[in-house]
């Protein structure tokens, strides 16, 4: 079976552009839309039981991950990746027919059953597509690193989880220009509940994909948005060697469907390339008092990921969280999950009602 390639790290912290990057390369088949392939985004990876009950093809059309690609055909989920007007011409029936032809069999392994949804998108997505000859397929879909990571590794075996990580205040001023300003106006002071609940939501990604990492190993990679962004060539070589796939300089220009991508942004549409001065754009949007107090924070912990002192990362971050939010060390996996959403719950409440 293909490589599988999944991108799960924290909202706003580049998933979008590495799913992009990956599509520039023409080895690699990347979804345009971020998939589901854990039910509720971020639990169980979704099995097929049901069809493998049943055997009624409309138990595999139910479950999500291929829901939203009957979403992607009709109503074009194209607007947090697509700045033109719509080129779709994505044929669901099509889709469907070609997924059909390929399942025939309700006993079929679940990596099988996922391969024969890549291959049935991509063949209506990209005709001209060549699927034999992809060495891999490639999802985004933010926040699932709090997934069954277990049945992920189980189900594809050639499978491999990116994690995103970026800086707090470039978190914090992505959120805070996306929902409380118009961009570059930093008049407007974040909440300080809202600023609290960015640092408590990055500080348990990070503690949570340190975990992962250090049970999943090369298999589950830590990627650092700041220096992607910084030597885009030389780290996406060495992200490449890591995912075991040659690197391409096509991957330095970000594609939609191998067509130019300009960008997810909440600043706007952006020229079609990786730039360093993403990482300052934090200071046209948060008040010196922001940054100074995410700073004090969390600024020694952001310089540790970024030299990547592991060891000395976990011990910090659970030092920090000790001090934030103690209850966590002592919660299960899924009572983090569910204190997660409840931190992502609070930060939507707040910014639709501030």
């Amino acid at each position: 079976m293909k490589k599988f390639i999944h991108i799960g790290g924290d909202s706003r912290t580049g998933g979008s552009l590495i799913a992009r990057l990956f599509d520039a390369h023409q080895g690699l088949l990347s979804y345009p839309f971020e998939n589901e392939f854990f039910t509720h985004r971020n639990k169980e990876l979704i099995n097929f039981d049901d069809y493998r009950s049943s055997g009624e093809f409309s138990d595999i059309e139910k479950e999500e991950v291929v829901n939203k690609i009957k979403k992607f055909g009709k109503d074009v989920l194209t607007s947090k990746q697509f700045y033109d007007e719509d080129t779709i011409d994505f044929d669901y029936e099509n889709f469907i027919s070609l997924l059909k032809k390929r399942i025939k069999d309700k006993r079929a392994e679940n990596e099988y059953i996922y391969d024969a949804i890549h291959y049935a998108f991509f063949k209506e997505f990209i005709p001209s597509m060549e699927f034999k000859k992809a060495d891999g397929v490639c999802n985004h879909c933010s926040r699932t690193f709090l997934g069954n990571l277990d049945s992920f590794f189980s189900t594809f075996e050639n499978g491999y989880f990116l994690h995103t990580i970026r800086d707090a205040k470039s978190v914090s001023a992505s959120m805070k220009n996306y929902s409380f300003v118009v961009t570059g106006n930093k008049s407007v002071d974040l909440p300080d509940e809202f600023v609290s609940d960015v640092i408590n939501r990055w500080l348990l990604a990070l503690y949570i994909g340190l975990i992962n990492h250090g049970k999943f190993g090369k298999k589950y990679i830590l990627v650092s948005y700041g220096k992607l962004v910084k030597n885009p060539e030389s780290y996406l070589t060495t992200l490449c060697e890591s995912l075991e796939i040659p690197f391409s300089e096509e991957m330095l220009t970000p594609k939609f469907g191998k067509t130019t991508w300009s960008g997810n942004s909440s600043f706007g549409r952006l020229p079609s390339k990786i730039s360093s001065k993403t990482l300052y754009k934090y200071r046209e949007v948060l008040t010196e008092s922001e940054i100074d107090f995410i700073n004090s924070e969390v600024g020694d912990i952001e310089e540790m990921f970024e030299d990547k002192k592991y060891d000395a990362l976990i011990v910090a971050v659970e030092n920090k969280i000790k001090g934030r939010i103690p209850h966590v060390l002592a919660m299960n996996r899924s009572e983090i999950r569910q204190y997660f959403k409840k931190i992502h719950e609070e930060m939507r409440h707040i910014q639709l009602h501030s």
